[in-house]
């Protein structure tokens, strides 16, 4: 019986060194052309997570401190749309990243269900001293 080889990211095996001298050999486009080939895509499950994932920080963001600055930037008549844009997007970039990062460093040293009830705490927490300033 043969088992069917699973599919590993490339960043997972860049990671471990494994494929790093091979990416070097085959060059980058081999990188992009598994980034976007559709035949590497994810199974279900996972599209499932992932999407969950970007509705739900694309409607935190929307009305946000930070598409409120976008917009204000954006007014200025002496900058660019586009440069507006890139730079407010690569900030989010970079800021999701550190999160990320961040995440994957505190899950070594906290499980996972302990974060969530952390941050489901710290959430009920905020709106509870939301709704108490709201009243004063």
């Amino acid at each position: 019986m043969t088992s069917a080889k699973r599919y590993v990211p490339w960043w997972r095996r860049l990671e471990s060194g494994v494929e790093f001298h091979s990416l070097l050999k085959r060059g980058f486009g081999a990188l992009r052309t598994e980034l976007f080939d559709a035949s590497l895509c994810y199974d279900t499950k996972v599209m499932k997570q992932l999407s969950l994932i970007f509705l739900s920080i694309f409607a935190a963001e929307i009305g946000d401190k930070t598409q409120l600055a976008t917009m204000l930037f954006a007014t200025d008549k002496g900058l660019g749309k586009l440069g507006v844009f890139l730079a407010a997007a690569g900030a989010l970039v970079a800021s999701t990243l550190l999160a990320v990062v961040a995440g994957d460093l505190v899950s070594r040293v906290i499980s996972a269900s302990t974060l969530k009830m952390i941050a489901g705490s710290g959430f009920i927490l905020v709106g509870i001293w939301t709704l108490i300033s709201a009243t004063q």
